[in-house]
């Protein structure tokens, strides 16, 4: 079925939601009918969008879908210098179209310069399950890198050379 939508709301609503993989109530002749819009294209110089897929799902079908990572909290790593850094933006889950988040909170709070946070120890909500792989690093606190800086006091260093010239014979 071909729908129209109002471009403005539309706009507002991928603004607003987490991912383009969001959740949506469509209504059709005052029926409620949840909807994902899992391919949404733009304009490459605009970014207006210029059409969206909508998939229609049942209240017991279960989805596929993906979702993007935040992560919340100070992790103690930080403090020491390290770098907190997201690896997987988005994760894959399955789950039922009520139990659909908008984003996946990490909560960073326990880790440890030089650990890490994988898909296995990331508390997901009821009802939603990871389609990844448990052992794939979702966040990590990563150890500062040292620069190794040459001693001052010996000066610039002299190029070395690998070979001389040798002095061109008269003719």
């Amino acid at each position: 079925k071909t729908i129209k939508v109002n471009a403005r709301e539309f706009a507002t609503l991928l603004k607003s939601s987490g991912s383009e993989h969001s959740l949506v109530d469509l209504y059709f002749e005052g029926t409620k009918t949840p909807a994902l819009f899992p391919d949404v294209q733009h304009d490459a110089l605009s970014g207006i969008c210029l059409h969206a897929d909508f998939h229609v799902v049942s209240a017991t079908e279960t989805l596929h879908a993906v979702v993007p990572v935040e992560i919340k909290g100070d992790a103690p790593g930080a403090k020491l210098g390290g770098l907190v850094e997201i690896i997987v933006h988005e994760l894959h889950v399955a789950c039922l179209a009520e139990n659909l988040p908008d984003t996946i909170v990490v909560d960073v709070s326990s880790l440890e310069l030089g650990q890490a946070l994988h898909v296995s120890d990331i508390a997901l909500p009821k009802g939603v399950k990871a389609d990844s792989d448990p052992a794939l690093v979702v966040v990590l606190c990563a150890e500062p890198k040292v620069a190794v800086e040459a001693d001052a006091a010996a000066g610039p260093a002299e190029p070395e050379v690998l070979r001389e010239k040798k002095p061109a014979e008269s003719k």
